[in-house]
């Protein structure tokens, strides 16, 4: 009897030392990735909920963090190359990579948009935490097309693109067949023009 009451003892003190260990566990803050500390926003002794911001983290690698609207969700993939333009330092370009993507979205002003995170390729000393920054992501790319601005491409009422193009002292409308469409106004020919055509371009 007195061993089982021992036994008994053990196993409850036993118990007791594995609710304190995770009372313990249930106080400590463990951050999401590695980083450095640079601000702790509560005092001492202070009553906090589970949704307020405790300690401000900084990653050891900077990175980039923007909202995309939904329709440039769509477009873009975990890899794509991006230039990152740092406002702080005269718009100065830094290349880097889509690194993460969220799948669910966020209101920001009613608005649904969705997170992404890049990283730099290299970082510099220049760089800081808080620094403004514009992003273009490359969702794709080609070499060697025939490319014309957007304006020079007509559309007919059935849809159909055309381009005006000069050809023996006159104008003659040429059917073309695009493709991509980069954000700096141009857009591919895929078929329907030759290299050395004479386009005309709306003003």
């Amino acid at each position: 009897a007195a061993n089982s009451f021992a036994t008994f003892e053990g196993q409850r003190a036993m118990a007791e030392v594995s609710k304190i260990q995770s009372e313990i566990e249930d106080r400590i803050l463990r951050a999401p990735f590695e980083g450095f500390v640079v601000s702790v926003d509560v005092d001492l002794g202070e009553s906090v909920t589970a949704s307020d911001d405790l300690v401000t983290l900084i990653s050891d690698e900077f990175g980039v963090e923007i909202d995309l609207p939904e329709i440039d969700r769509v477009k873009v993939s975990e890899g794509d190359y991006a230039d990152i333009f740092i406002e702080t330092l005269n718009n100065k370009n830094f290349t880097g990579s889509l690194i993460s993507l969220n799948k669910a979205e966020t209101e920001v002003n009613g608005v649904s948009v969705y997170e992404a995170r890049l990283a730099f390729d290299e970082l510099s000393e220049e760089l800081a935490s808080g620094m403004t920054a514009e992003v273009v992501i490359e969702t794709n790319k080609r070499e060697q097309v025939l490319a014309l601005p957007l304006r020079a491409v007509l559309y007919k009422p059935d849809g159909t693109r055309y381009v005006n193009i000069y050809n023996d002292k006159k104008t003659v409308e040429l059917e073309v067949v695009t493709g991509m469409e980069s954000t700096d106004g141009f857009v591919e020919i895929v078929s329907g023009l030759s290299e050395g055509d004479k386009v005309l371009i709306q003003s």
